[in-house]
């Protein structure tokens, strides 16, 4: 059995422990040690404890009641550490990991009680156990606690309980208590390299690059690979690629060549060297390539991949699920899998003695990287390539065919895959999902329906008017003013501070932006909006909807705690109630920003955005877009709070505009949903334009009148081109559609580019608003033409109508004129019917007289709240008074 353990046969080792417990074997006390340890190794400390009270039974002692050696209660606590260990390294499941790590830990305290009640002397080793076990269930401050129970018990803590403790408070995020720690195990003596490489890894796991680099400076000759590797690490979890990326390539170089370029880096203080026998190690490398893939930086991970090759170090598991994530968050999943393939070639090919079930976290990393983009030709290639294999497919295998196939509407693709994870996953779980995919099929368009031959059709048809419109032959609009304009924010908002603190609050999260600030939309005082994107995020989408917001409620409760402790963020409110939760902040730039959790279908919105904007388009277009937004702000229609469409909704109009003019301004071509990444790089779409080659209307235009030109196209468009009533606006089909029989309606209609089976518009807004819409584009189409740019971007507030405010007067007489009528009708009803009947009337009137006087529709609506509760506490009265309650409980109600 000690053999098995020590070569890693746990399996092997678990069946000879089976087979002694059925032929009643005894085991010595050197036996149980082992047993107990390989329960620890497998993460059975429920196991290892049985295991205890067995050596109980077998080694009695003096007392009353048999107690274990305390060979084999340090032996259990090793055990119990070992199995938190296992549930931390188990596939991501944050409720059944936490609970796992959490029931080793107080199972460690219970031990330590149980040796201090049967008085079982508690050695160095024990502390020594006990400090490693909970060093590995991040419980920093029970480790706190055991350094001073050593001192009581009159035993000096060495190095290696230092160490742990060190461990333990930097897993945690206190940094500041590890390094206090070290400072404490400094005057002690019983400070070695292993004490500072824990100081080391505390610093970067907080993000703290400059602190971790000062400390591997201060090692100096005695650094080791470990000590680089946990600078390296701390400039991953920073986002500092170039430093992770300097400190690697100083590591690959000779103590000579370290020496003569030490002058030009920025790092800390003293002298950062590598000595010559110093070489990187996998781990080197996969720190820095976490650091490329925080940046999405594709083109240094190619160089690390090449180094990496010429060092001689051998990929692992972590190494392609890295590339894979990096090639992914870079905007090119297709490089990532092939560079994942070209790996996992190499991986195979030298003899690894890796298990099929070893392989299945590279396999889900791929997968995953290959669902968000939406190749599901690659994702069931590999589902079946693991079926051949004989990988594990588990939950996380099943969700990425699932979402590959729900992101390219393949559905019975995703039905026809079901059956590879048969044995894997629950036949309960595998029947709900194939009725789930069933009954999307069923909700599909049939072939007749597809081919258009039905009369009745609703499926979306080519407009007939699907001719470019030529916007050129407007006329030439009149320039604005220099400086009347507003204009955009050539810089983006950096969210790398942020990111810091959400990898170091949430692990294995990450910070993905979105909106005008993904898209190259922002204006100046523009705010910034991101998501978190959790490793079970996922998962959290097959949830009921209740459960599922109150682990994102948790996750903001989680980034807040750690964002108190950060310097820099301000103003931090958690709104929870909201449909969508987010921690409301201010960045230490000064930018609020809103955080929320699992947005990930508004941040591919954000991406395909900023894709057609930034690729094959011209300048002009996102100059124009983001005109038009401010336009809808400063007329009052703007926003779902008002109303009308939201950012995305008039960055959709603009972009979808853009591909119905006649000539080209941007790509035409349908579908780019499913090429562009999961979310964009704001560092790249507040440029300009990539794509666009410049044509022969531009010199002819002139450069200076092309975005006024643009913007009054676009304003033309939904003036007097586009069908309000039959066509739907939609950017990812790119060309002019006619929407479903069930919306033939006047209301604007707003295809989302990502689920398509939502609208941007309709949802928000009834008729009237879409009249005042349409009405608000002709405006500006005759103002813009006529060069008044001032009047057509004049703020709605300041105009004023009086000829309005008589409409309220009316309303007043005709709806009690109303009410008398139906009173006089039923007089049994009078009394009742008559107040509500009154009021409710009257409010409605009132609304759309003070709206057409040009109040805000903030205003109106606080007017309206107030006169509703008026409303009832007036209803209430009169029910009251009819019923024939008494002015007491009329009061009440």
């Amino acid at each position: 059995m000690t053999a098995m353990v020590n070569s890693g046969k746990l399996k092997e080792g678990l069946q000879l422990l089976n087979r002694m417990d059925e032929v009643s074997a005894d085991l010595d006390l050197p036996a149980m040690l082992v047993a107990i340890r390989l329960q620890g190794a497998v993460g059975n400390h429920e196991g290892a404890l049985a295991l205890l009270r067995r050596a109980a039974v077998a080694s009695p002692g003096s007392g009353e009641e048999p107690v274990a050696p305390v060979e084999a209660y340090n032996a259990c606590i090793t055990a119990l550490g070992k199995a938190g260990l296992s549930a931390a390294a188990a596939p991501k499941n944050s409720a059944a990991e936490g609970g796992q790590r959490s029931a080793a830990s107080a199972a460690v305290q219970e031990l330590l009680c149980e040796m201090s009640q049967r008085r079982v002397a508690l050695t160095r080793v024990s502390f020594g156990a006990a400090l490693q076990a909970q060093s590995r269930s991040s419980a920093w401050q029970e480790s706190l606690h055991l350094l001073l129970d050593m001192a009581v018990h009159g035993l000096q803590p060495d190095a290696q309980a230092f160490m742990a403790a060190i461990g333990a408070c930097g897993r945690a995020g206190k940094w500041h208590t590890a390094l206090a720690l070290l400072s404490q195990a400094e005057a002690a003596g019983a400070a070695d390299l292993r004490c500072r490489n824990a100081a080391i890894a505390a610093c970067g796991r907080a993000g703290l690059w400059r602190e971790a680099l000062h400390e591997l400076a201060n090692l100096g000759e005695l650094g080791t690979t470990v000590s680089w590797n946990s600078g390296i690490t701390a400039c991953a979890e920073a986002s500092e690629w170039p430093q992770a990326l300097s400190l690697l390539w100083r590591l690959c170089r000779s103590q000579a060549q370290i020496a003569s370029d030490l002058a030009g880096v920025e790092l800390a203080q003293g002298q950062l060297q590598a000595p010559q026998v110093l070489r990187p190690d996998t781990v080197s490398f996969n720190a820095a390539l976490a650091a490329c893939r925080n940046a999405g930086r594709w083109r240094e991970v190619l160089g690390v991949l090449d180094s990496m090759a010429a060092e001689g170090a051998a990929a692992d598991d972590s190494t392609l699920s890295t590339v894979a994530a990096a090639c992914e968050r870079a905007g090119v999943p297709e490089l990532g899998l092939e560079l994942w393939r070209r790996l996992w070639a190499q991986t195979s090919g030298a003899g690894s003695s890796g298990s099929a079930a070893s392989s299945a976290p590279a396999y889900n990393a791929a997968l995953r990287s290959a669902a968000s983009s939406s190749l599901w030709r690659q994702v069931l290639e590999m589902v079946r390539e693991m079926a051949d294999k004989g990988v594990p497919r588990g939950r996380l295998s099943c969700r990425a065919v699932l979402r590959a196939c729900d992101l390219s509407g393949r559905t019975r693709e995703a039905a026809a895959t079901l059956p590879l994870f048969r044995g894997w996953l629950e036949e309960e779980e595998l029947e709900r999902l194939a009725a789930g995919l069933e009954q999307r099929l069923l909700m599909q368009p049939g072939p007749e329906a597809a081919s258009g031959e039905s009369a009745t059709t609703t499926s979306r048809q080519h407009s007939p008017a699907a001719a470019g419109f030529q916007w050129l032959h407007l006329g030439p609009v009149p320039a604005p003013e220099p400086g009347l304009l507003p204009q955009l924010a050539e810089t983006p908002i950096d969210l790398a501070q942020l990111r810091a603190v959400v990898c170091r609050a949430l692990e294995g999260a990450e910070l993905w932006p979105l909106g005008s600030n993904a898209e190259g939309l922002r204006g100046p005082s523009s705010d910034a909006d991101a998501t978190i994107v959790l490793p079970e995020g996922l998962a959290m989408q097959q949830l009921p909807f209740e459960q599922a917001r109150d682990l994102q409620r948790q996750a903001l409760r989680t980034l807040r705690t750690h964002l108190v402790q950060t310097a820099g963020f301000d103003n931090l409110e958690l709104v929870l109630e909201a449909k969508r939760p987010i921690l409301r902040l201010t960045l230490p730039c000064g930018t609020p920003t809103d955080v929320s959790v699992e947005n990930r279908a508004g941040a591919r919105k954000s991406s395909l955005v900023a894709a057609l904007i930034h690729g094959a388009s011209h300048p002009a277009l996102r100059q124009a877009c983001f005109l038009l937004k401010d336009w809808a702000k400063q007329r009052g229609v703007y926003g779902q709070h008002e109303g009308f469409p939201s950012g995305l909704g008039f960055a959709c109009l603009g972009i979808f505009a853009a591909q119905c003019l006649e000539p080209l301004v941007t790509f035409r071509g349908p579908n780019l949903v499913e090429a562009v990444p999961a979310f964009a790089d704001p560092s790249l779409t507040a440029g300009r334009s990539s794509g666009w080659r410049p044509q022969a209307w531009e010199a002819a235009l002139g450069e200076d009148r092309i975005v006024p030109q643009l913007l009054h196209a676009i304003f033309a468009f939904y003036a007097e081109e586009l069908d309000w009533e039959a066509e739907v606006v939609s950017i990812r089909s790119a060309c002019r559609m006619k929407r479903r029989a069930d919306q033939a309606d006047s209301i604007l209609s707003i295809e989302d580019p990502v689920l398509t089976d939502l609208d941007l518009a309709r949802p928000y807004m009834d008729r009237a608003r879409s009249e005042v819409l349409h009405a608000e584009f002709r405006r500006a189409q005759a103002l813009t033409r006529s060069g008044d740019w001032a009047g057509a971007f004049l703020a709605a507030e300041r105009e004023t109508s009086a000829e309005a405010l008589p409409e309220i007067a009316r309303a007043f007489v005709v709806l009690a004129g109303v009410s008398d009528s139906l009173s006089h009708r039923h007089p049994e009803w009078a009394l009742v019917l008559e107040p509500d009947l009154r009021i409710s009337g009257v409010l409605t009137a009132l609304s759309a007289a003070l709206l057409t006087a040009g109040l805000s529709r903030l205003r109106v609506l606080l007017f309206l709240v107030v006169a509703s509760l008026a409303a009832a506490a007036a209803a209430c009265h009169y029910v009251g008074a009819y019923l024939g309650l008494g002015p007491r409980v009329r009061f009440l109600l």
